[in-house]
């Protein structure tokens, strides 16, 4: 290099926000591990209760019930522990020293840099947007070349990029042969490598990849290039994903904000940075020492980064904007990718041994595996969650109390650990809150109820043999879908009980509510069972304390499971809409290339937070109150 990468003046304001962000980032590691500690103190105290009061009763259809419950709490808060856990693996990590904004400044003497565009029948219009953007990258043009790489073979795709390439000579456009085991997205990038090997320069000896609807900033490849050359052993670099048609308020989470403001960010910490599967940039040579792109699992992404670091590479997170693409265009289609990323997960897992042992796993680091052994339970969870889901209203049903202790004073115990244990989530809570937003970070809790029958029936699907296999959760690209509800249209003239009638039962979403009417059934049907059991000679302390057991036993996960359920039912009856895709893009009359308005996709009502928040702490208020009368009792 002519000159050294130098960092960029990114201003004295966003730095000091950074700063303050990665002190929040800091601070969560502990509070997560306040939580886990706290959770654990609190579940061997409910088994050491329950195993006494089994003892001593003679009511044994009582202790059933509380033990059912127990599995019920696990299903349930085992997400948010394994969350925790997570975080817990970023104490003592290296902090966010390496998370800087660098700019390549050299014009000549830069690496050659093959830019991948993978496409699979995404609108046409959406692939030329991201195309062109590349074109115009900020990099000379005689170091770069943009390769469009086209699953479904469009011959109007073919077209548009011959076009663009009279007036840009470094635009390829290529479409492969498939065969019947053609590895979806993995088979396209291997496609890719050998494709841009036999172009008469070869291969580059950078590949930075690129989704079909990612929007490239200019300066994409010079922000990126100083991080990956700053080390030889560097991989792979990997900036996060930002959308720019998110719905108003986000009810379906799309923005991924805790992922890539937290996640990422603390995974960084760890050194355990992840393919993101668009936007990144990796050397030619660490690609090709794993033998290309791993075709083993649906998530190529993941599960190549976790190659490159089990053979001794390392992977860098760069926490700035640099790319802009778009999400799910319907609830459908959502569902569908968030299930194969799941899927993904297990089945690298699965060829990766567990992390464990085997060949690709040889160099991992205590860290590295507990984070890929935390994602694979987090997937594989979604089943017991589910199950937890189907049996809360057995066990309010039952009209047997939830929790039993052998003792009143023991009760009290342990009713003063889950105090604990709510204040340690709610503090965790918070601190994200500092970093994605309060509504964001509580809503992450409780997307994992509503979403995970989905999940678990893909999992399930998944591995099932080919015969048996649920076609509905067979894999296509998120830009491909190919449904016709368009719910989020606001120009669709689809009469409304039409559209509501697919979104119910094209969607399930009708069984949510059938769940959401029998959960509260069974609610009051215990909660009257509570007065019933004190009449006619009502004492205040039992009614309290026969509440508290049978419906009121903190952190009321019943309540927790109906405000995630009524996500989808909210959405199904009143779905969001965003403007179609050319208002928010604005024309570069220069660059030749359309981009993202500035606050696209983030436009939010305060109003509509603000109720948000009044809802979730009127809840929070509501279990304290409650845990504070047991100290009456």
């Amino acid at each position: 290099m002519g000159r050294s990468p130098t960092m960029q003046d990114s201003g004295s304001d966003i730095e000091e926000l950074r700063r303050i962000k990665y002190r929040c980032l800091a601070l969560l590691p502990f509070f997560s591990f306040l939580a886990i500690v706290s959770s654990f103190a609190y579940f061997a105290m409910r088994v050491s209760n329950l195993i006494e009061a089994a003892r001593l009763t003679d009511s044994y259809s009582s202790c059933f019930n509380s033990a059912l419950y127990l599995l019920i709490e696990v299903g349930l808060l085992l997400p948010n522990l394994l969350d925790h856990s997570l975080r817990c693996l970023a104490l003592g990590g290296q902090g966010a020293s390496k998370m800087r904004h660098l700019r390549l400044v050299e014009q000549e003497n830069v690496p050659r840099v093959d830019v991948f565009i993978t496409c699979a029948g995404e609108e046409v219009e959406t692939i030329i947007n991201t195309v062109e953007a590349a074109c115009a990258l900020d990099y000379p043009q005689q170091k770069f070349r943009v390769l469009v790489f086209d699953d479904a073979g469009s011959e109007e795709l073919r077209n548009r990029v011959e076009e663009l390439k009279t007036t840009r000579a470094n635009l390829f456009y290529s479409a492969r042969e498939k065969e019947a085991n053609h590895h979806f997205k993995a088979g396209n990038l291997n496609h890719a490598l050998q494709y841009a090997g036999n172009l008469p320069e070869g291969p580059a000896s950078l590949i930075a990849a690129l989704d079909a609807d990612m929007i490239p900033a200019p300066e994409w490849l010079r922000a990126l290039i100083p991080h990956i050359l700053s080390d030889d052993n560097i991989a792979l670099v990997q900036p996060p994903q930002r959308f720019y048609d998110v719905p108003s308020h986000d009810p379906l989470l799309q923005g991924l904000d805790v992922n890539f403001k937290v996640t990422e960010p603390l995974k960084e910490m760890i050194g355990t940075t992840w393919c993101g599967g668009s936007g990144y940039l990796i050397r030619k040579k660490a690609i090709d020492s794993i033998g290309g792109f791993p075709t083993e699992s649906v998530g190529e992404d993941m599960y190549c980064s976790n190659i490159l670091l089990g053979h001794g590479w390392n992977t860098l997170y760069v926490d700035e904007s640099l790319q802009y693409g778009r999400v799910p265009e319907s609830y459908k289609a959502h569902v569908k990718q968030q299930g194969r990323w799941h899927v993904g997960r297990v089945q690298t897992a699965i060829a990766m041994r567990f992390y464990l042992f085997g060949e690709h796993s040889q160099k991992l680091n205590f860290r590295q595996r507990g984070v890929g052994l935390i994602y694979t339970f987090l997937s594989l969870a979604n089943i017991l969650t589910a199950l937890a889901m189907a049996l809360m209203p057995v066990a309010l049903f039952s009209g047997n109390p939830l929790v039993v202790a052998p003792r009143a004073e023991s009760l009290r115990w342990l009713l003063g650990m889950a105090i604990v244990c709510v204040i340690t989530d709610w503090l965790d809570n918070c601190t994200v809150a500092l970093i994605t937003g309060y509504r964001i970070a509580v809503s992450e809790s409780h997307a994992a109820c509503w979403i995970a029958p989905y999940h678990a029936a893909c999992l399930i699907s998944a591995f099932l043999p080919q015969r048996l296999r649920n076609k509905q959760f067979q894999f296509t690209s998120s830009g491909s879908d190919g449904t016709s509800q368009k719910e989020r249209d606001g120009a669709n003239t689809t009469p409304f009980a039409e559209r509501l009638r697919d979104m119910l039962w094209d969607n399930k979403i009708a069984l949510h509510g059938i769940y959401f009417a029998v959960l509260t059934c069974a609610v009051a049907y215990n909660a009257r069972l509570a007065f019933q059991s004190t009449h006619p000679h009502v004492n205040l302390k039992s009614l309290i304390m026969d509440m508290i057991v049978r419906t009121g036993w903190p952190p009321l996960l019943w309540l927790v499971c109906l405000n995630s359920v009524a996500v989808p039912i909210r959405y199904a009856f009143l779905p969001p809409t965003i403007p179609n895709r050319e208002q928010l893009l604005k024309r570069d009359p220069v660059l030749r290339a359309s981009y993202p308005e500035e606050r696209a996709g983030d436009d939010s009502d305060s109003e509509a937070d603000a109720g948000f928040v009044g809802q979730h702490t009127c809840y929070t208020l509501c279990v304290l109150y409650v845990l504070s009368l047991t100290w009456y009792v």
